[in-house]
């Protein structure tokens, strides 16, 4: 362990990071402003009201006229809840390693009851392995001696001061969402989870004007009971990277543009080398992605970054040369898409020239991540796509989707079907007013409008009349591929 005599000031800066964040609309910018905490987590109050009136939160939230009552009430709520989250040191843990103190007998005095002596040897091995004292910048002379998770290098927050990072981070930032305060906080702090930034956020009087509080629950991945693996991709195309200054940022001088898959239920990733964005170009691999990588067709793929009549046309031509029956969704899942495209480009970010020399160094990152826990999902993507429905004792996992897949297209009107001579194959669409969509707060896919029928509840249709719509002859934009990551990939909309 490094004392505070000891320690270097690492290159982490905690401060004055130029970081920019759009609203929900994306019609203006900001500058994310950071959090300001203490320089030295080792002060001592005279009293718990002392500590509280000292917090930055509590004078930001005077200056707003917030309830001050539920501020304070959320510094002592987000203690007990992370410490009741397994493998984090309770604050009292976070006071022994600031005074080099961390020995299997000073947990057992030091946890009520908590930590045993039979467990204490595990509890000091793996608080050790996993945390280290470290001096960071955080903008003043001599660094914070602050709290280091190994595996990610970020600080991890004391539990008394974590509530005033957050609820800093949302009334520092127009009242920033619970996700909007997650994705700038985990940068920094390994302890921000997603699930504590939403219930910090629920102490906040303007946005929780009712005062009501839940019992505070670790989110589970609630579509599990409403989709399936394959049920539902979003197939995405755009540059790998976006180079302004080398026009020849493409990977082994031959790939500009990037093919990518992902499911919905798993978040299991493919993705597959474009030269260009051409209907041949592209139909190639997403005839292997259909025909090999799946071992369910998919019931719907949707897209942001594909115009809907070009994906229509790729998805009609597949259905009819190769007898698949698949579908063109229609659901508002733009923010969805777009943060996986984001997440994508992150993953290559660190590695530019690794993968522009070699296109397996891709392949490698993607698998990396396929093979990584997801909080979102309670396991990896790949556990899940495989996985997910095993457990389930109404059928295998091919049983239940197929019989899913009837449900859904028995449900269709004869007018969004599309049935081709000589063969099986069938193309369709969801109906007009029917829709899915993304409840980030939730963590959660939700039918909107009819679409609820469509799952549950199937509707009667006539599925005898014949198609009436015509089909457009429009066939690609290529300026609705957009390669500016600030920006949504642009979608024209069919309805």
């Amino acid at each position: 362990m490094t004392t505070a005599s000891s320690a270097n000031i690492s290159d982490k800066v905690i401060y004055n990071r130029p970081i920019k964040y759009t609203d929900d609309d994306g019609s203006l910018v900001h500058d994310y402003r950071i959090p300001r905490l203490p320089t030295n987590y080792k002060k001592v109050y005279d009293n718990e009201e002392d500590f509280i009136n000292n917090l930055g939160c509590i004078k930001l939230a005077k200056e707003q006229d917030l309830d001050l009552a539920m501020i304070t009430l959320g510094v002592a709520d987000t203690i007990k809840c992370l410490e009741s989250v397994r493998g984090r040191p309770t604050q009292t843990q976070y006071d022994l390693f600031l005074d080099n103190n961390l020995t299997p007998d000073t947990l057992v005095h030091n946890s009520e009851g908590e930590v045993t002596k039979k467990n204490s040897g595990i509890k000091h091995l793996v608080l050790k392995n996993r945390y280290e004292l470290k001096r960071i910048d955080d903008g003043s002379a001599d660094g914070k001696l602050a709290l280091i998770e190994t595996k990610t290098n970020l600080e991890y927050l004391p539990p008394k001061y974590l509530f005033d990072a957050l609820m800093q981070s949302h009334l520092l930032n127009h009242h920033l969402s619970a996700d909007g305060m997650y994705r700038y906080l985990r940068k920094y702090y390994s302890n921000a989870s997603r699930d504590i930034c939403r219930r910090a956020r629920n102490f906040c009087s303007k946005c929780n004007p009712s005062l009501k509080l839940g019992p505070f629950k670790r989110p589970r991945f609630k579509a599990s009971s409403n989709l399936l693996p394959f049920e539902r991709i979003h197939m995405e195309v755009f540059k790998i990277f976006n180079d302004k200054k080398n026009k020849h940022g493409t990977v082994e001088d031959k790939y500009k543009y990037v093919l990518y898959f992902r499911d919905y239920r798993s978040r299991y990733v493919w993705v597959y080398p474009l030269e260009d964005i051409t209907l041949g170009e592209i139909l190639q691999p997403l005839k292997s992605f259909l025909l090999i990588s799946c071992y369910n067709v998919p019931i719907y793929i949707e897209s942001t970054t594909i115009e809907f009549q070009f994906l229509e046309d790729l998805v009609k031509h597949t259905c009819e040369m190769y007898g698949l029956k698949v579908g063109c969704g229609g659901g508002d899942l733009k923010n969805f898409h777009k943060s996986g495209i984001k997440k994508f480009k992150e993953l290559l970010k660190g590695e530019k020239e690794a993968c522009l020399n070699d296109w397996g160094h891709i392949l490698m990152l993607v698998h990396q991540y396929n093979i990584k826990y997801l909080e979102t999902v309670n396991g990896s993507p790949k556990k899940v796509l495989l996985e997910v429905s095993t457990k389930n004792s109404s059928g295998s996992r091919n049983e239940q989707y197929d019989n899913k897949k009837k449900r859904i297209l028995d449900a269709l009107p004869a007018n969004c079907i599309e049935k081709f001579s000589g063969t099986t194959g069938m193309y369709y669409k969801e109906p007009d007013g029917t829709m899915i969509a993304y409840d980030e707060e939730e963590n959660d896919f939700v039918g909107v409008g009819e679409s609820t029928m469509l799952y549950y509840s199937p509707p009667e249709q006539d599925i005898n009349s014949e198609r009436t719509d015509g089909t457009a002859n429009e066939i690609v934009n290529s300026n609705d591929i957009n390669d500016d990551e600030s920006q949504a990939p642009s979608k024209k909309k069919r309805r």
